[in-house]
């Protein structure tokens, strides 16, 4: 039975179900994407009182995907608060504010991610992008040693 067919014909209220149906059940509605329908059974495990990172942020990626930028951001902003060096979220918080224009918090959001990160080549490509780095600087140097092509000739069979 598909987690659609799940849902339709489960009786009891959302509230009662465990975090992994209402995962499993989001993951599915969201790959169709029915990111409302996907949030509205999120949202409602999460009003009962669960902190679910994975819930958190799916309900956060539907949220994005809906248009509705700033609750996403509060609801990634909740993970961050739980879990401070958790890399995807201060990642995902910066995209979210530079899809809105907030180029000094997607900047931070950068900046938080290389501080947990160091060597995250996302994290820097995206910081060059909105600021690009002076050529000599610390952040270009090691950029540029990150995008520097693997040898993998030593791996070939002889």
């Amino acid at each position: 039975m598909s987690n659609l067919a799940q849902l339709e014909c489960n009786d009891q209220p959302v509230t009662s179900r465990s975090t992994q149906q209402v995962l499993d059940a989001a993951d599915f509605l969201i790959e169709k994407g029915h990111y409302r329908m996907a949030s509205a059974g999120l949202i409602s495990h999460l009003q009962d009182g669960t902190q679910d990172v994975g819930v958190l942020d799916r309900a956060a990626s539907c949220f994005f995907r809906l248009g509705d930028v700033e609750t996403a951001i509060s609801l990634t902003e909740v993970i961050i608060q739980n879990h401070p060096d958790l890399v995807a979220a201060w990642g995902k918080l910066a995209a979210m504010k530079h899809s809105l224009g907030d180029k000094q918090g997607a900047i931070d959001g950068y900046l938080k991610v290389l501080q947990v990160t160091p060597n995250s080549a996302l994290a820097l490509c995206a910081l060059n992008r909105l600021a690009p780095f002076k050529r000599n600087s610390s952040k270009a140097a090691k950029l540029r040693k990150l995008s520097k092509p693997v040898s993998y000739t030593h791996l070939r069979a002889h």
